[in-house]
């Protein structure tokens, strides 16, 4: 079976445009369970991980932010996001990747990928 690219979907006008020196804390995010693990060789392979309270796995989202892969950081995470996943048992990863200054197409997905077979 030949494979079929799904299509991309439309940026949205609210589509957020401030920097990304935006504070966490100041946001209400609460601080991940672990922070900057390493997923990868280059300084923006890392990730950070809320764990849901459970006794058992629990299912994840994984906040991969935008930028239109020239900027964008991890620390994005909307903090409604995260609040109501980890409320409903599932925990929560953000992952920051290379931006398209530091490598060309396709690193940015092989980053993601990456970052997923970390995470399982």
């Amino acid at each position: 079976p030949a494979y079929t690219r799904p299509p991309f979907p439309r940026y949205h006008a609210e589509r957020r445009t401030t920097p990304t020196t935006d504070n966490q804390a100041a946001r209400n995010v609460p601080p991940p369970d672990l922070t900057n693990l390493r997923y990868g060789p280059h300084e923006r392979n890392v990730l950070d991980l809320w764990k849901a309270k459970s006794d058992r796995p629990t299912p994840l989202v994984v906040f991969i932010h935008g930028g239109g892969f020239r900027g964008g950081d991890k620390n994005n995470i909307n903090a409604t996001l995260l609040e109501e996943s980890l409320k409903a048992g599932i925990s929560v990863a953000a992952i920051n990747y290379r931006l398209s200054h530091q490598a060309t197409y396709p690193a940015f997905m092989h980053d993601g990928a990456r970052a997923i077979q970390f995470l399982r």
